[in-house]
């Protein structure tokens, strides 16, 4: 049997990469279409309005199953994610309701995910909380008298706001993360449910509050946890349900969290078609779009192959350069441990410095910024790193700029150089085609929670372009420290097996850091340890992942090119992509 080229075998790469990721779509758009009761259809629309506000764009989803009519109208859940975050984070809990007979309206905050405008600038304002609810009542499949508001984080307390201003047009408020701010309902009459994470407040003097509000003045010592007080039938129903095992990012990705917060829907707001909690299914879609996620950024790794072989690309692509780095074995270690420690230890104190010293008036939008500039410094401790292994080599040892992977001959480093930024903006581009195409007919997307390949609008892409040079110059300096100072067995391992070693050395111990650090700031404030699967805080989830796609496209196209640009400038685009997807542009 004839074997395959290496191009053929490319082409098959990428199409079945293809198929993998238009399959993992699929099935999510599947799952969200017959997600009605007892499987029927359900209708998935795109929502833009005007806000009465400030006028600006603002971007929601509505999901409505098909028991929901003029004749016979539903109950309908109002679902507000987060700061920082968007409608795609929180769609695969639409189902859990849609199953149940319910609407389900998921609202971008103003700002965030694809709404416009800034956050809350004039009084009155809920950003956008007031004006999902004005649209949810203008449905006659709705039914008006059960309508639940509520969100996880900052949406919740925009929730909170919203009833506050209006207490007439809700059933039911709830918040996820913020079982204080629900407290701010005393004296409205509607049912509440606020879940309290780990992290929220202090046990101590928050329970008191808690047995005032959710306990109706019951005794503190008396007051329990999880537990209905008041009655639904006049709508007074009050619980808070404790969390004990979830971080504030983390409160709503819980099975037991959701298995209450559905019990307490369905008495507060009967459900026509009346699933007990414990039965979810809302993880597959999870498996489904972390299945597209993988794939499509696997994609890039056959495209590049196919295009760097291309007449006009195949110019940057030379011999991986002869191993000059450290060879010493006890040496090799010391630089690959403080490879290893320099990131996660680093990550939540250097990046609250950013502020002070990069230009804030260019690199405005703060969270992106507070994240570019740790990479920033651990990049300059990692070339002062490369500067120290380079003097403790013998002279006549020493590599140059072309075997740490970062020149070409004389007279071609500029044009190679762009050619390489042009190329990753090329395969970039196709990616992300490919992901708008596919998210206008499937409106779902290819992420691993936090982690997402979103479709952006022209404000957002514009940002991304901001952040794209500064993050690729973190990425040449890791590539020359991986491939030029580190190759691991001094370059004799095959391109499977350095991806994984760099993998290693760059992804998986921010788990480890938070775990340490999580144990001793709880024990500090709070006197106990809980499960350590909650000391894990919202940025960094991704991160992990994020890092392994770096060592991975860093790794493969240094061995398919000899130098480290076109990894660098892929993972650039990638970092900022992802950074600037969803957070919030003003903040």
């Amino acid at each position: 049997m004839k074997k395959w080229t290496e191009k053929q075998r490319s082409w098959f790469s990428l199409i079945l990469a293809g198929m993998v990721f238009l399959s993992g779509l699929l099935a999510a758009r599947v799952y969200d279409l017959n997600g009605g009761p007892n499987g029927n259809k359900v209708e998935v629309q795109d929502i833009y309005f005007t806000s009465s506000i400030d006028n600006s764009l603002q971007h929601g989803r509505i999901h409505i199953p098909d028991n929901a009519t003029a004749e016979t109208p539903a109950p309908c859940i109002i679902w507000i994610p987060g700061n920082d975050t968007d409608i795609e984070r929180c769609s695969m809990f639409a189902s859990e309701f849609v199953r149940r007979g319910y609407v389900v309206y998921l609202s971008d905050i103003r700002n965030q995910g694809m709404s416009e405008g800034e956050n809350c600038r004039v009084a009155g304002d809920s950003n956008g909380a007031i004006e999902a609810t004005e649209f949810v009542r203008s449905l006659t499949c709705v039914d008006k008298d059960y309508i639940a508001i509520g969100g996880h984080s900052l949406g919740g307390m925009n929730a909170v706001y919203a009833a506050q201003c209006y207490p007439d047009w809700y059933n039911t408020v709830y918040g996820f993360g913020i079982a204080n701010t629900i407290t701010k309902l005393e004296g409205i009459q509607v049912n509440a449910m606020g879940i309290a994470d780990m992290d929220e407040g202090n046990p101590l003097t928050d329970r008191k509050n808690h047995s005032a509000f959710y306990g109706y003045g019951i005794n503190e010592a008396e007051f329990e946890y999880d537990k209905v007080y008041g009655s639904f039938q006049d709508q007074s129903a009050r619980m808070i349900y404790k969390a004990t095992n979830s971080v504030h990012a983390w409160v709503y990705f819980n099975r037991g969290v959701w298995n209450a917060f559905l019990d307490f829907m369905q008495e507060a707001m009967p459900a026509p078609n009346h699933i007990t909690g414990s039965n979810q299914v809302w993880r597959w879609r999870f498996v489904f779009t972390s299945i597209a996620c993988i794939a499509v950024l696997f994609m890039l790794i056959p495209m590049g192959e196919i295009l760097v072989d291309t007449p006009f690309f195949s110019t940057i692509k030379r011999p991986v350069p002869e191993f000059r780095g450290i060879k010493n074995r006890k040496l090799w270690w010391i630089f690959a441990l403080l490879t290893v420690v320099l990131g996660p230890a680093t990550y939540l104190s250097w990046s609250t410095t950013a502020t002070k010293w990069l230009p804030t008036k260019i690199f405005y939008i703060r969270r992106a910024t507070l994240t570019l500039g740790w990479a920033l410094m651990v990049a300059g401790v990692t070339l002062v790193m490369l500067v120290v292994g380079y003097f403790v080599m013998k002279k006549e040892k020493r590599p140059t700029l072309v075997e740490y992977g970062v020149a070409y001959e004389k007279g071609e480093n500029l044009k190679n150089i762009l050619k390489s930024l042009l190329l990753a903006i090329i395969m970039i581009f196709t990616i992300y085609a490919l992901i708008a195409v596919t998210f206008r007919w499937t409106l779902v997307d290819p992420r691993i929670w936090n982690f997402s390949l979103r479709v952006l609008n022209w404000t957002r892409v514009t940002r991304v372009l901001i952040y794209v040079l500064p993050f690729a110059l973190c990425y040449v300096i890791t590539g020359a420290n991986l491939h030029g100072m580190l190759r691991p067995k001094q370059g004799t391992l095959s391109t499977f097996r350095e991806i994984l070693i760099n993998i290693l050395l760059l992804a998986p111990w921010y788990y480890i850091w938070l775990i340490w650090l999580g144990p001793f700031h709880y024990l500090k404030t709070h006197g106990s340890i809980p499960s350590f699967a909650g000391f894990l805080y919202t940025f960094i989830y991704g991160v992990p992942f994020m890092m392994g796609v770096v060592a991975t496209l860093s790794t493969k196209f240094f061995h398919k090119t000899g130098r480290v640009w076109l990894g660098a400038f892929l993972n650039a685009f990638i970092v900022s992509w992802v950074l600037l997807g969803v957070i919030s542009l003003y903040a």
